[in-house]
C-alpha cells in the first residue's frame, strides 16, 4: 500500500513539472517571436524610407532639369563658400562625406547641426558614385571619387 501512495506522488509531481516546463517554454517562445517580428517590421520600414528617398531625390533632379536656370540661382545663396576636401585625390568614405557636409551645412548657417542628424543616399549618375546628404534645412551631393561637392540644395555647384 506504501508504494502506491508513492507512484502517485511522484506522477503527480512530474506531471507539475512538465506542466511547468511547457509554460516556460511557450512564454521564451512569445519573447523571441515578438522581438523578430518587431526586426522585421523594423527592416521593412527602413527599406521604404530609402525607396521613398531615392524617388524624391529622381523628382528633384527631374524638377532641376526642367526648371529654368534663374529659378535655380534663387534658392542658392549667394555668399555661400564651397567648403573644399583635404584630401580630393582619393574615394571618400561616408564617414569622411558626412564631416564634410557637417562644414558646408555650417557655412550654410546650419550652426548645431550633427553628423549623427544625416541621412545619407549612395547612388550613382552616368557611371560615377555620389553621396547625397540631408540636413532639416539642406541638401548636399558629394562625388565619392575625390570628395567634391557638385551640387547645394539641388543647384550644381561651379
Amino acid at each position: 500500500m506504501g508504494r502506491r501512495k508513492s507512484r502517485r506522488l511522484i506522477s503527480t509531481h512530474s506531471l507539475l513539472i512538465i506542466l511547468c516546463l511547457l509554460l516556460i517554454a511557450v512564454s521564451v517562445h512569445m519573447l523571441f517571436s515578438e522581438d523578430v517580428e518587431q526586426m522585421v517590421v523594423g527592416k521593412a520600414k527602413e527599406q521604404t524610407q530609402v525607396q521613398n528617398q531615392e524617388k524624391d531625390q529622381n523628382q528633384l533632379q527631374t524638377e532641376n532639369q526642367t526648371k529654368p536656370t534663374a529659378n535655380n540661382q534663387v534658392t542658392q545663396k549667394e555668399d555661400v563658400k564651397v567648403v573644399e576636401n583635404g584630401n580630393s585625390a582619393n574615394e571618400i568614405t561616408q564617414q569622411e562625406a558626412r564631416k564634410l557636409a557637417v562644414k558646408q551645412f555650417k557655412e550654410l548657417d546650419e550652426k548645431w547641426i550633427k553628423e549623427k542628424d544625416l541621412e545619407v543616399l549612395e547612388f550613382s549618375r552616368a557611371n560615377e558614385y555620389y553621396y547625397y546628404i540631408s540636413s532639416k534645412e539642406n541638401t548636399i551631393e558629394i562625388k565619392k571619387n575625390g570628395g567634391k561637392i557638385t551640387r547645394i540644395n539641388s543647384v550644381p555647384v561651379q
